[in-house]
Formats: structure tokens, sequence, C-alpha cells
């Protein structure tokens, strides 16, 4: 389960985003506990005790501002993703030793208007927790068993490809032998996060952070590593949808 905070001191925003926050989150099918704080102070000691994955940081504060949480956080923690809340485009700039992940602004451009000033706001979070869960799958790691009781652990990321050869599916992982596993694609496919792999054949699941290029016409994606995978009829729509969400970030 992926633990989340949202650290600002109006509470009328804290509800706004703890509503957006986990809607998103399990729409997109993740498990998600969102933590509220109204202080900088408050969020750090529950931090400490119990580390978060993701906080959502006002950066305009009494007391102990945005800035002053990232920097103590950041002395503890380098893995916790920051999202700064702020109302001032100017502040991103000051922002960025801190290492934020990405930014949520209070402030609806004018173009929006008053009546898509809640639209604005969805679609921002909707992009954010998309980015968020990418970057938690890519950090995963999945163990993969080898004969004689023995296993090898690789990361989710580094997988280019899955290919069904005969009983076994073969992993091509970048940096490593391919290892064979006796599974079905079905059921791998099932485990995987469908915003990064896809399935174009078949035979094949690819990670399409891997695709160098698509031949539509000769129906035949190109990896960077320059294998060839064919795009079956069968799975052509399906494919291509998924790959052009890839594209889009989830949008």
């Amino acid at each position: 389960m992926i633990r989340a905070a949202i650290c600002d001191d109006e509470a009328a925003i804290l509800d706004v985003l703890r509503e957006l926050i986990s809607g998103e989150f399990e729409k997109q099918g993740a498990e998600i506990s969102v933590d509220c704080f109204t202080s900088g102070g408050e969020f750090l000691n529950a931090h400490k005790n119990n580390p978060f994955d993701a906080v959502f940081l006002d950066i305009r504060m009494p007391d102990m501002n945005g800035f002053d949480v990232a920097a103590e956080l950041r002395r503890h923690s380098e893995k916790t993703r920051i999202i700064f809340i702020t109302t001032e485009n100017a502040l991103v700039y000051d922002s960025f030793s801190f290492q934020p992940f990405d930014f949520i602004p209070k402030t609806v451009p004018a173009e929006f208007g008053a009546e898509g000033s809640s639209k604005f706001l969805e679609n921002r979070v909707a992009s954010v927790v998309a980015r968020l869960l990418a970057q938690f799958t890519a950090a995963k790691t999945v163990t993969l068993p080898l004969p004689y009781n023995r296993t090898i652990t690789v990361n989710i990321a580094d997988i280019q490809l899955i290919q069904s050869v005969r009983n076994y599916a073969e992993y091509v992982v970048a940096g490593r032998e391919p290892v064979r596993v006796r599974a079905k694609l079905d059921d791998i496919g099932q485990e995987l996060d469908g915003r990064v792999f896809a399935r174009p054949h078949k035979s094949f699941i690819i990670n399409m952070s891997f695709v160098k290029d698509i031949d539509r016409r000769n129906m035949v994606i190109t990896l960077k590593s320059g294998a060839l995978i064919p795009i079956s009829k069968a799975y052509k729509r399906e494919f291509e949808a998924a790959y052009i969400g890839y594209l889009s970030g989830g949008d």
C-alpha cells in the first residue's frame, strides 16, 4: 500500500485534496492511505515514525513553511516524493534544490474560468498520481524462480520483454541473461502495470519504455536493443491504445 500525506494549513484545501488524491489512486487501481496535517512539524513527526512515500506540501504555511519542511525532510529521506502546492508560480524556481517531484497550483489559470477550475485541479491531480504510480512501479522488483530451488530478483523497470517459449515464459532483462520460468503470459500480464507494459502479440509482452520505433505498415515494433516484435491483428487496436496512453503520460 502507498502511504501519502497532505500538509496544508487550510482545512478546506485538505478536504478537497484528500478526496481527489484518494479517488484518483483508487481509480488507477492502487491501494492508498492518505494522512492529513495542518502543520509542517506535525507532518515531520509522523514521517519520522513511519515514512511516507509521497507528500503533497503547501509552500505557504505559517511558522514552518513548505521549504523549511522540505529541507528537514531531505536531511532524512531522499526517497519521499515531494509535490509542492503553491499559489505563486515564481516560487517553483526556488524549490528545485529540494528535488520536487511535481507541483499542484492552487490558483487556476484565467483561461479556465470559474466553471473550469474544479476540472483543472482534477486533471492536475490525475496527472501527478499517474506519474507517481509509474515511478513506484519502476522501483519495484519481482522474484523469479529458477531450477534447484533458486531464485533471481530483477527490477521490473529493467524487463524489456517477456515472450512465450513453448511451456515457458522468457524474461529478457537489461544487463542479464534471459530467464525462463514455467508460466503463462496471460497470468503474468495481469500482474504487470498496464501503463508501462503492453501486449502486441499473443506471444509477447513488452515494456513500452524500450520501444524505439513502430512500423505500422509492416506491423513490427523495434526495441532499443534491436529486437523486432510483431504486432498481430488481434492485438493491434489494444496495443495502439496502450501505447498512446503511455506517450501521453496517462492523461
